[in-house]
This record gives structure tokens, C-alpha cells and sequence, in this order.
């Protein structure tokens, strides 16, 4: 069970307004992993330890286009993980 709350739209456009992926009371959960793909189940971002600091690049931060991804939030050492949906909007 998940009891994390994650948004489903990113508007990373450097207006400081839903910048980042904020998943709220992450804090409780700090050994983690986190993970994002594009339609096509490409893997395009992952990090462990994730800390709310993703703002819609991919692995080189590079920034991904416009589109919907699919988020994959694993804790570790526990039997919780959550998959979710983003749409990304610049």
C-alpha cells in the first residue's frame, strides 16, 4: 500500500510554478527508487534516493518534450511501489 500522493502534470517552463515532481510526505520514504518512461516503455530517467529534485529531463538532463510519461516509485527494502502517469507540458 501507498499512501503517497503524486501529481500527474509537470509544467517545468522556468516559471517556478510546478516546476518539479513533488511527491507530497516523500520524506517518509527517502530510500527509494524512481523512475520514468516515455510511450514507448523507454526507460528515460532513474535515480535512487529520489528527494522531489525531477524537473522533466531525461538521464544526460537534457529536457524531455511535451508528453505524457509513465512513473514507476519504488521503496526499498519495503513492498510498496506505486505507477503513475505525468503529463509534461513546457
Amino acid at each position: 500500500h501507498c499512501d503517497l500522493d503524486f501529481p500527474t502534470g509537470l509544467t517545468s517552463n522556468d516559471d517556478a510554478t510546478n516546476a518539479y515532481y513533488v511527491i507530497n510526505e516523500l520524506s517518509r520514504y527517502p530510500h527509494n527508487i524512481f523512475k520514468v518512461f516515455n510511450r514507448w516503455g523507454n526507460e528515460v530517467f532513474s535515480i535512487e534516493d529520489y528527494s522531489n529534485d525531477w524537473y522533466g529531463q531525461n538521464a544526460n538532463g537534457e529536457k524531455l518534450p511535451d508528453g505524457t510519461y509513465d512513473v514507476i516509485f519504488k521503496v526499498k527494502d519495503k513492498d510498496i511501489s506505486m505507477v503513475n502517469y505525468v503529463d509534461l507540458r513546457r
